[in-house]
């Protein structure tokens, strides 16, 4: 799918431009695939990516060195934090605290927060776990959906009642902030998503996102 999608993608606008117009990863999306809320306090904060840090950090939550990527010193090796985790004895109140650190950061490494990586996870806490299914797919097959795609997602599901006054911030235009990283959301673009109708987008911007 991702090899299907990148072909499409265009930085200029922070869009993938397909047949039926641009589409991007919308807070509706969020909202409806992990039932999480999209409103409140923004993720973000200072990080240290130095690999001493990272060092000191794991001894402190993991309570070992821990096993990281060659080519980026802040990704963990995921397949260490599982080993940890299922080999805690759990007989005293720190492995248990461990075993439950190991659990929270392989669901945010392996879940939430998706990644073309599916060995290394990102030490700020970072690949949804890929079915069978999805794996006998081809790209040839996932290019011909998306080219004849024209339902709008998400009609006639239901969200849980405390979520609905999410709804209203998900044509929210502005930047979307997480520590180092700030990427742009145009829904702006992207109307069609929201069973609006799209007016004429904005010129895209002329330099990379920062």
């Amino acid at each position: 799918m991702l090899s299907a999608l990148v072909k499409r993608w265009r930085w200029e606008t922070h869009t993938f431009v397909l047949p039926l117009g641009e589409v991007t990863v919308t807070f509706e999306d969020v909202l409806h695939i992990f039932v999480l809320p999209i409103d409140g306090e923004v993720v973000t904060g200072w990080t240290d990516s130095s690999h001493d840090f990272l060092v000191t950090q794991s001894l402190a939550i993991f309570g070992s060195e821990p096993v990281v990527s060659s080519s980026s010193k802040s990704c963990i090796n995921l397949t260490w934090v599982h080993h940890i985790r299922d080999t805690e004895l759990l007989d005293t109140e720190k492995s248990v605290q461990r075993y439950i650190r190991c659990h929270i950061f392989s669901l945010l490494g392996n879940t939430l927060f998706v990644d073309k990586s599916t060995v290394y996870a990102h030490a700020k806490w970072s690949h949804h776990p890929r079915t069978r299914a999805w794996m006998s797919r081809s790209a040839t097959s996932i290019r011909h959906e998306i080219d004849y795609m024209n339902e709008r997602p998400y009609i006639d599901i239901i969200i849980p009642a405390e979520l609905h006054e999410h709804l209203d911030v998900c044509d929210t235009v502005g930047p979307l902030l997480s520590f180092e990283c700030i990427e742009w959301h145009p829904a702006n673009r992207v109307g069609r998503q929201y069973g609006y109708a799209q007016s004429p987008p904005p010129f895209a911007c002329t330099s990379h996102p920062s």
